[in-house]
């Protein structure tokens, strides 16, 4: 007499760990060969900046996820000797590294960062230096794929009598994941009411962020919609250099990547990451947009198991 188990092997993802922190980080950094020198006749000779952050690393430890990356600054001035000219600087500064405290944490864990600015300001320092400064919001999460055998059923041999309590537990088993580089190409009207920019590439900047609108899953294909919120400066056809800015809250994306084990019952999730972007006026009531933006997904089985959990 006895009792006969079935066992099934399970794989499962949870999140292991996670946590925030805000970074504050300041640097005097140099414009690049190929910018003119800032005025220093001009009371403010920084007239915009903005800065958008590059995660380059994420490192999962015990009870811990260190990030590390920098933030791409846009940064547009006045020239010397160009009073009624503005030019722009790119600069991959400044850097951040930050230890975020994540209990439960193991360094075999797959970590993940965001990052967002949550302020950004640049200030001449002399004709070719700027401070820049950046305070950024950092927040990590550390996902660990578990196996275990679980009994899933009872029976009784030998002639015994039991009872078998048993509770269905819902699992996430994670199935595929794809990253991508996407470039995005769009030609953006100036909304009404705004003055002409002036035909000169080197007068304008962008900045801004990509976000996920919405995933969908089909047999053997996950896409990905989404927009873009961009930032564009730019100085007007006037005799007074300035800019004015414009923003565009929604600029569409979309992603499909092919992926033979998808199936339409499965759920994803995905992310998007600016890496790049550029605003050059093909008109003076128009710019020519170029974005590079990385989109990611995890694909994800969805089961319900029944598990002993009482004899």
């Amino acid at each position: 007499m006895g009792i006969q188990l079935e066992h099934r092997r399970l794989s499962f993802a949870r999140v292991s760990g996670q946590g925030m922190a805000e970074v504050n980080t300041q640097r005097s950094c140099a414009l690049p060969a190929d910018c003119p020198d800032m005025s220093d006749a001009h009371v403010e000779a920084v007239l915009w900046a903005q800065g958008m952050p590059v995660v380059k690393s994420v490192e999962p430890g015990e009870g811990q996820v260190k990030v590390s990356g920098y933030v791409r600054s846009q940064v547009l001035y006045v020239a010397r000797g160009e009073p009624d000219w503005a030019a722009r600087a790119s600069i991959d500064d400044p850097r951040f590294e930050v230890v975020i405290p994540a209990p439960g944490v193991k360094p075999d864990d797959a970590a993940t960062a965001e990052v967002t600015v949550a302020h950004f300001g640049a200030e001449s320092t002399g004709a070719r230096t700027l401070q820049l400064t950046a305070t950024l919001a950092v927040a990590a999460q550390a996902v660990r794929e578990t196996v275990v055998d679980a009994a899933v059923a009872a029976q009784a041999t030998g002639g015994s009598r039991i009872t078998v309590h048993t509770e269905n537990v819902a699992l996430s088993r994670p199935v595929a994941s794809r990253s991508e580089h996407l470039e995005i190409g769009e030609t953006l009207g100036i909304p009404e009411g705004n003055p002409p920019c002036t035909l000169d590439a080197r007068s304008s900047g962008a900045a801004g962020m990509a976000r996920v609108a919405g995933v969908q899953t089909s047999d053997g294909k996950v896409s990905v919609d989404g927009e873009l919120v961009l930032e564009i400066a730019y100085a007007p056809a006037r005799a007074v250099v300035a800019v004015n800015i414009v923003r565009f809250e929604r600029v569409p994306f979309h992603k499909s990547f092919d992926i033979p084990e998808a199936r339409k019952s499965m759920g994803a999730k995905a992310r998007a990451e600016l890496a790049e972007v550029s605003a050059i006026p093909v008109s003076d009531s128009a710019f020519r947009v170029d974005a590079a933006v990385d989109v990611s997904v995890e694909l994800a089985a969805r089961e319900r198991v029944p598990v002993v959990v009482d004899i």
